[in-house]
């Protein structure tokens, strides 16, 4: 096998910036033709001029490293998924205070992993509460029949329907008689209240009764309403299906739900919660989420990292399918499935306070996650993040264009945050100022739609002292559809 960049370098192929510097100042006197007796001198220099200007170059070197995989020999292991990160700096001056540092980490398929479609284990859990009652229901029962009809053989696929109790419409099976699987959903009537832990917890459990080793089970839940007295067995539910690899897709209908419970579920589960501001967005959200289910190709997908001491974790945000803030728990970090087309994008903020200049090993992280590939294996890749602190003058590098888009969309989406934040502490008049500088951001990503509600709600703020409910969750879970710009399938630098 040739040699490779790293090879010619005589360095590893995880060696830092300020290592590879070294290693060409090192060998360029070495080979140099001026001073090398060797008869190839000039080839020598020049190749090793090629993997110098290659690998010096943050970009080149993740189209080097990423065209070196394609290249392994047969026999060695295809890594299914790759990881990547990105800093905000590669040099920081050597100073007494804190600096941020900000890391974009990707993890996405590798190009030639061919994933297999696992079977899906899926239960409906439908909220058919009396305000569900008109077309909330219609749509609802038309958004189960869409589902019925897009499962083959192998899927299986139950209905829970719940209101002050929860009933098992279509039991787990997989090949089930279609027509009377439809003929169940139809007969779905609205009646009794909202008690979320009784659908949630039989819904739970029809998953659990049909999983099998190789399927890829998860539970979707409509509900338009608020439960009360349950939200501690709610999360406590959340916290099994994420012991027990069962994924959660939360869809809020209408005004009147529980934002904040159904999100804390999704951050627990490592699953997604959203806002569904019409029954007539059901189907299109079904097709959606139908689409991104049968493009898993890992499960139970996790971050892990270590910290330089002197670096100090901030914050973290996950930026697909939506920005959202990700509970972290001993440095290891849930971010749910991987799709085959879609990159899992995660933003740390790190706080840097080094007191020596040199290189400094920030970060260095491990993805892993559950193939569904029939063997369920767990696979994992790592890599490590260097910068060079200097007590010389740093001339400041531009942050990469990646990570200024993805801090200017967390910005707005904490604008938003901040916002709701002063309106439970009863400052309504900050709260309003900020919804008016909102609306000015959101204008500028073009999202005009969505600066008109939120100019709307600082108008209904500075008369009432509220924000509309439907207005509130427009706003939050618009602003966290801001990652959407982000292109989720371009090729990486």
């Amino acid at each position: 096998m040739p040699a490779t960049y790293y090879d010619i370098l005589e360095i590893h192929s995880d060696a830092t910036t300020d290592e590879i510097k070294q290693a060409y100042r090192r060998l360029a006197k070495r080979v140099h033709p001026d001073t090398s007796a060797s008869d190839d001198a000039t080839k020598l220099f020049r190749d090793l001029q090629q993997a110098y200007e290659t690998l010096v170059d943050a970009k080149q070197r993740r189209l080097y490293d990423a065209r070196l995989a394609a290249e392994r020999a047969p026999h060695e292991r295809l890594v299914p998924f790759t990881l990547q990160l990105l800093a905000s700096h590669t040099q920081l001056p050597l100073l007494a205070e804190q600096q941020m540092l900000y890391v974009l980490a990707e993890i996405k398929a590798n190009e030639n992993f061919t994933p297999l479609r696992a079977p899906l284990n899926i239960c409906l859990v439908l909220d058919h509460s009396l305000s569900m009652e008109g077309t909330r229901i219609a749509q609802a029962k038309e958004a189960a029949l869409y589902l019925i009809d897009r499962l083959d053989k192998q899927d299986i696929l139950s209905v829970v329907a719940f209101g002050d109790r929860a009933r098992v419409i279509v039991s787990a099976q997989s090949d089930a008689d279609r027509s009377v699987a439809k003929t169940s959903v139809r007969t779905i009537q609205p009646c009794g209240g909202t008690e979320l832990l009784q659908g949630i917890s039989a819904g739970l459990d029809e998953v659990r009764r049909a999983r099998r080793f190789e399927s890829l089970d998860h539970l979707i839940l409509i509900t338009d309403g608020q439960t009360y007295g349950d939200e501690t067995g709610c999360l406590e539910a959340a916290d099994a299906a994420a012991r027990e690899k069962i994924g959660l897709t939360l869809l809020g209908l209408g005004a009147d739900w529980n934002d904040e419970l159904l999100d804390e579920m999704a951050a627990r589960s490592g699953g997604y919660s959203t806002f569904i501001d019409s029954p007539a967005r059901l189907t299109a959200a079904f097709h959606e989420r139908f689409a991104e289910l049968t493009n898993v190709m890992a499960r139970d997908v996790q971050l892990n990292f270590r910290l330089h001491e002197s670096v100090l974790l901030k914050d973290v945000f996950r930026l697909t399918p939506d920005i959202a803030r990700v509970r972290v728990s001993e440095n290891c970090l849930p971010l749910g499935a991987l799709e085959a087309r879609r990159t899992l994008r995660v933003l740390i903020a790190l706080s840097v306070n080094a007191a020596r200049a040199g290189t400094l090993r920030a970060l260095r992280a491990e993805a892993s996650g559950e193939l569904l590939n029939g063997s369920q294996s767990r696979q994992s890749i790592d890599a490590e993040l260097a910068v060079t602190l200097s007590a010389d003058i740093v001339t400041t590098a531009s942050v990469p264009r990646e990570i200024e888009d993805a801090l200017a969309r967390i910005a707005v989406f904490k604008v938003q945050e901040k916002a709701q934040a002063d309106l439970a502490r009863g400052d309504h008049a900050r709260a309003t100022t900020r919804m008016q500088n909102l609306a000015t951001h959101l204008l500028n990503f073009g999202e005009v739609e969505l600066a008109r509600a939120a100019l709307l709600e600082a108008g209904e703020l500075n008369r009432t002292g509220q924000m509309s409910a439907e207005g509130r969750k427009r706003i939050r879970y618009g602003t966290r559809g801001l990652s959407h710009s982000l292109a989720s399938d371009r090729k990486l630098p």
